[in-house]
């Protein structure tokens, strides 16, 4: 083999062994309960909401759920820090992108949309307890000159 194909084949092994070491680290997969008791600034909209979270490779797919039934669309990310025209909600168009940080231990998701006729920007840093119990979702939305910030914690079900 050519050193040129030896060199691309190794920086793909290493890529692909770095995001599977980074979804043991960060134990994210699973169905996940809003604690509203330790949570602040609680959009109604997630009230009642849980999470069912996967991960397929540089995919992470979030569900939400009421009642453990399925409620819109699953929003499935691509974890590699690049920004990706679609749909956030129903008639809403936006950049995504997501990436792990920190060796795995946070997940950084940015989002940016039209606000009426300003820009909005939110940035959600995602960490999951060690024992895997406890995710935190700690939300930063800038719309013009204003910025809304949201602490939204998770315990895992049974």
């Amino acid at each position: 083999m050519r050193r040129s194909t030896l060199l691309a084949l190794g920086c793909a092994a290493m890529l692909a062994s770095g995001f599977r070491a980074a979804a043991e680290i960060m134990p994210i997969q699973g169905t996940w309960e809003l604690d509203t008791r330790h949570s602040q600034n609680i959009p109604d909209a997630a009230k009642g909401v849980d999470l069912k979270i996967s991960l397929k490779g540089r995919e992470l797919t979030t569900q939400r759920l009421v009642d453990g039934a399925p409620i819109g669309s699953p929003f499935t990310i691509t974890l590699d820090g690049i920004m990706r025209e679609r749909e956030i909600v129903p008639g809403q168009r936006g950049e995504v992108s997501a990436e792990w940080k920190a060796s795995g231990k946070l997940l950084v998701q940015n989002i940016k949309m039209k606000a009426g006729v300003l820009d909005a920007i939110q940035i959600t840093n995602i960490t999951v307890s060690e024992d895997g119990e406890v995710m935190t979702r700690v939300q930063t939305t800038r719309t013009g000159a204003g910025t809304q910030d949201r602490v939204l914690i998770y315990r895992k079900k049974k």
